[in-house]
């Protein structure tokens, strides 16, 4: 079977189909799309006649694509990885005389091979004593291990330590130094972190209503005028299901947002729980008797002191409102800040989604019994939208990949 002639093309050709960067570009010459595509990715290569290349030999090639590897690499070298007796090799490349390697590592990238190739043995860090004279000598290095490894200076900082050390004349040098013959020698002080505990979780209801928190937060016009925010805050939904703005503190404004709270909802549980702090507004006698009268029953007790737990999901709700919303608003007066609490409120109950409730809204979660299918539904869209990204992406043509 003989094999067929290859056709040849026009300069002009080439150059038209490498700035376009269409293959399909002239489709009445029946131009192979592989070889068009090799025009493309060669560039402007393709468009120079063979005549014009350099000569150079393989090797040369070689050594420069070698030395534009390596300066991308950086200067981080390490020779455990070579044999015995590569490492002769490399040794007698490094230290010939003839210095081949020289125009492909550069200088600084030679020596730094050469001291690791062959380290001085008086130096700790394999560094020539003669060339580098300004380095720390052992029995400074030595003192400096000591000082930092000790227990008896594990309360001091090392910039404190390297003070200290200079102060009694036990070694002189900048606390820079310091801190990089640490980290060149991984020296450990005496007391390392500890670690903390990953938090316990904190008290969680199974069912709407089973657990509410009630709290009070003061809030700042722009005039410095306060005024005293109280939530009454579902534990299972995060929903807020009452709140009022005051400008005192006062046990009747509590007993009627809880009285509140109660109407605005419908309760099917004969008892619930109430968690709130130990301030006046919520233990004062008026309080108490008013709460035993709620039907269904409503259980207060008094957080970190009746129980372990805290009050911290509504503390969290006052941090998200301050953070999010009120400290980047400039209310001037009651009605002002009034306004944009009530704007907050809605948006926390009815629009935004948290992650903790699988991604619904606490009003999802409040009045739908299956809410979680949210988090379900978003985790299949991730996986149908991840899909339609690869096929997208695999569609496109880069110089690269044609």
């Amino acid at each position: 079977m003989t094999r067929g002639k290859y056709k040849s093309y026009s300069l002009e050709v080439k150059a038209a189909i490498i700035a376009s960067r269409n293959p399909n570009l002239f489709p009445d010459l029946l131009i192979p799309k592989s070889t068009a595509q090799h025009w493309i990715r060669a560039g402007a290569d393709a468009n120079r006649p063979a005549t014009s290349l350099p000569n150079v030999s393989k090797v040369e090639v070689s050594l420069d694509v070698l030395s534009l590897v390596i300066k991308c690499l950086g200067e981080e070298i390490d020779v455990s990885k070579l044999t015995d007796r590569e490492m002769d090799r490399l040794r007698l490349a490094v230290f010939s005389k003839a210095d081949h390697l020289r125009p492909h590592l550069g200088l600084r990238l030679k020596n730094r091979l050469k001291r690791i190739l062959s380290p001085c043995k008086k130096s700790l860090d394999g560094r020539c004593l003669k060339r580098f004279s300004s380095q720390l000598t052992a029995q400074e290095v030595s003192t400096m291990r000591r000082l930092v490894t000790s227990a008896r200076y594990a309360h001091m900082s090392i910039s404190s330590l390297s003070l200290l050390a200079a102060r009694e004349g036990l070694l002189i040098c900048s606390h820079h130094t310091w801190y990089k013959y640490m980290a060149r020698h991984k020296w450990p002080r005496p007391h390392a972190k500890r670690t903390k505990p990953p938090p316990a979780r904190g008290l969680r209801a199974k069912e709407p209503h089973e657990i509410w928190h009630i709290d009070i937060s003061h809030v700042v016009t722009s005039t410095g005028e306060k005024f005293y925010l109280q939530v009454v805050l579902d534990n299972y939904s995060r929903f807020v299901i009452a709140w009022s703005l005051r400008g005192q503190i006062c046990a009747a404004h509590t007993e009627g947002l809880i009285k509140r709270a109660r109407k605005a909802v419908v309760i099917a549980m004969d008892e619930s729980l109430l968690i709130a702090d130990g301030g006046t507004e919520n233990t004062a006698t008026r309080v108490t008797p008013a709460i035993d009268k709620l039907e269904p029953k409503l259980v207060r007790k008094i957080a970190r002191k009746e129980i372990k737990n805290g009050n911290t999901m509504v503390e969290i709700f006052f941090k998200m409102l301050k953070n999010n919303h009120l400290y980047h608003k400039v209310p001037k007066n009651r009605e002002d800040l009034a306004r944009e609490i009530s704007f907050y409120v809605h948006q926390h109950n009815h629009v935004v989604p948290m992650r903790a409730l699988g991604g619904s809204t606490p009003a999802e979660a409040l009045n739908l019994p299956n809410f979680k299918s949210t988090s379900e539904d978003f985790s299949s869209k991730i996986s149908e939208r991840r899909a339609l990204r690869r096929d997208e992406n695999r569609a496109g043509i880069c110089q690269i990949c044609l």
